[in-house]
């Protein structure tokens, strides 16, 4: 299944495969949903956490096929803007949640206890949150906020990390870990430009990783006027031949494939409508726009 936050602020549940509507939708936050995170625990234990511009992240677990509340978290923040579910295999649930204040909470989600609490976490809003696996197992939950900055947290201690503050060098609109070839841990970021540019940063070095990704200053068809837009939404693909690719959704309605081996754009593919998610399922890419959820296929091969 494929969980897609709604204005209204219910989240439907649809087939990956149709894009058919398989359970009723999951109602109770009373507001937009503006952030929403996964983690496959166990059989026992399946979870989705929303939430949205209030103070409450509602999390469900969907043991059994069937969704179940789970837990509900009332933060101190006056807003949620970014989520992360981690878990370090020891059984331990943590549930970090980035607001638009700039601070993060930490919590125990099993016990349903705060653990840990950055007021200034980022000079600005927190948005983006995502899991950074590091080579010798230990687990870090990656910030980036609008003050251009990444840091790195301990999700268990609800602390620093060990891996120094990255300068991204432009504010953030999206992040995500993406598969390494020498061993450190990378990121992809995109900053909120109007000529987008996506940089890769290792984050145990602290050093960019090749080049940075720019597309041709062309305007997709339909696309408002105002330039380039701004990234939305990333995810990950791997080809039939076994090519990493980067797919990015934008506002100026395009979505482009990016080589991450070569830094190169493959493909792009004019939307005709803004976009505000994507994921990737196999040969298929789920996107998120201003009027609904969209279904694509696509052949994976890169040429």
């Amino acid at each position: 299944m494929i969980a897609a936050g709604y204005d209204d602020g219910t989240v439907q549940l649809l087939d990956v495969d149709t894009g058919e509507s398989v359970r009723q939708p999951l109602e109770g936050n009373t507001v937009a949903v503006r952030a929403m995170s996964t983690l496959a625990v166990s059989v026992e234990l399946n979870l989705l956490a929303v939430a949205g511009g209030d103070r409450v992240v509602k999390v469900w677990n969907f043991a059994g096929g069937e969704a179940h509340p789970f837990k509900v978290v009332t933060t101190g923040l006056g807003s949620v803007s970014a989520l992360a579910l981690v878990s370090n295999g020891d059984g331990t649930v943590c549930l970090v949640i980035g607001g638009k204040n700039g601070a993060i909470e930490f919590w125990d989600l099993l016990h349903r206890r705060r653990i840990g609490h950055e007021p200034t976490a980022h000079k600005r809003h927190v948005a983006s949150l995502t899991a950074v696996q590091l080579p010798r197992g230990d687990l870090l939950v990656a910030s980036g906020g609008h003050d251009q900055t990444i840091r790195f947290w301990d999700p268990v201690t609800g602390t620093r990390g060990n891996l120094p503050p990255i300068d991204n060098r432009a504010p953030f609109s999206a992040m995500l870990q993406v598969p390494d070839h020498l061993g450190d841990p990378l990121v992809a970021v995109a900053s909120q430009e109007d000529r987008v540019k996506i940089r890769v940063w290792n984050t145990v070095t602290g050093e960019m990783e090749g080049r940075s990704m720019s597309p041709p200053p062309i305007k997709a068809t339909g696309a408002p006027s105002g330039g380039g837009g701004r990234v939305t939404a990333m995810t990950m693909m791997r080809t039939d031949i076994g090519h990493d690719l980067l797919v990015t959704g934008n506002t100026n309605h395009t979505i482009r494939l990016w080589d991450l081996a070569t830094r190169t754009l493959l493909h792009r593919i004019d939307f005709g409508e803004e976009i505000t998610a994507c994921q990737a399922s196999g040969e298929r890419l789920i996107v998120g726009s201003t009027s609904g959820v969209t279904l694509l296929e696509l052949n994976q091969t890169p040429n």
